[in-house]
């Protein structure tokens, strides 16, 4: 269900590229990720994260193609509660037939301002559980100067309507939606190598 959360790092490694008539390579580094995950259920809500493992993604700006895949280890997801996650991976992901998803970005859309708050998407191909889910995420990006301090998403995944059990018992239940979040923090100024988010 949370495994989405690898989305938005493309995203937000995308948009960290300076502007330029030429394409942009931009390693992504997992240690500047953080994904979380929210699950409603009935008695109370678990809060859970996964690992993002480090990518590489090719950026064109003036057609503002994206390609290059994102993967997320869905082996490391965990919301503190040993016996809730073993359950998690063994009878929600099945971590043991897919151990980790897969995001492949298309194209980012909006317009990125040199500073301040901007507003844009990211469109990909999330392949996850066997399956592949076209996805559009919203993307907040505040930067200064050309460069990228931060970017952050939220979006939900039908965890149930693509295919992987509700792991509800007769007194829990829970929702058969995961909300996402996921926040980028840029590499500190004075760092070598611009382009390593």
């Amino acid at each position: 269900m949370l495994r989405t959360t690898l989305i938005r790092l493309t995203l937000f490694a995308v948009l960290s590229a300076p502007t330029c008539a030429e394409d942009v390579t931009i390693p992504i580094r997992a240690e500047r990720m953080m994904v979380t995950w929210t699950l409603g259920a009935a008695l109370h809500t678990v809060h859970g994260e996964f690992e993002v493992q480090n990518g590489l993604l090719r950026f064109d700006p003036e057609s503002k193609s994206v390609s290059g895949d994102m993967t997320i280890d869905l082996t490391t997801g965990g919301s503190g509660n040993a016996k809730r996650d073993a359950k998690m991976r063994n009878d929600v992901l099945e971590t043991a037939k897919y151990p980790v998803a897969v995001f492949t970005a298309h194209s980012v859309g909006g317009h990125l301002n040199a500073s301040g708050t901007s507003h844009v998407v990211l469109c990909g191909t999330l392949f996850i559980h066997g399956a592949r889910h076209e996805l559009t995420l919203p993307l907040d990006v505040v930067t200064r100067d050309g460069r990228v301090e931060s970017g952050e998403t939220r979006f939900s995944v039908p965890y149930v309507a693509w295919g992987m059990q509700n792991p509800s018992v007769f007194l829990l239940r829970v929702s058969e939606r995961v909300d996402v979040d996921v926040r980028m923090i840029a590499q500190p100024p004075g760092q070598p190598s611009s382009h390593d988010y």
